[in-house]
């Protein structure tokens, strides 16, 4: 839900195309996994519109087996990542993000061909009683 409100959010305010799948089988992930990969998303979607001039990008979520695969590519005008400096915080939250969780993250991208950035992450699912508590916390 909190991808759909930041793609529908993002097109508003850019207008830029942006096309947001998923097909998953798990319900809801632990809350720090959830939390990591919203953020991925966020930064690589930030990183996209603010620097790719793409008017075109695309969100994909899925799950092969017990893994999540998150990719988001544009073909915007790219980049040579052998010149990106130490100081990309954003490029480095989100590889220290995928290692965290025990997962990888590769940034693809060729100057005039766009950028593809993957994340494959562990499926950690939220425990069902902590589910319960977070939807009705009086209930202890």
């Amino acid at each position: 839900a909190a991808v759909d409100q930041l793609v529908r959010e993002s097109q508003l305010r850019t207008g830029v195309e942006i096309e947001w799948s998923h097909r998953v089988s798990f319900g809801r992930l632990a809350a720090p996994l959830e939390t990591a990969l919203f953020r991925i998303i966020q930064e690589s979607l930030a990183n996209a519109l603010r620097h790719s001039t793409s008017d075109r990008i695309r969100i994909t979520l899925s799950q092969p087996r017990d893994r999540i695969h998150v990719e988001i590519e544009d073909w915007g005008c790219g980049f040579n990542p052998e010149s990106v400096t130490g100081n990309r915080l954003g490029l480095q939250g989100i590889q220290q993000r995928a290692r965290l969780f025990g997962g990888q993250a590769d940034i693809w991208s060729a100057t005039g061909r766009g950028t593809r950035v993957t994340v494959t992450l562990p499926v950690v699912e939220r425990p069902p009683e902590t589910a319960i508590e977070e939807e009705n916390p009086s209930v202890v």
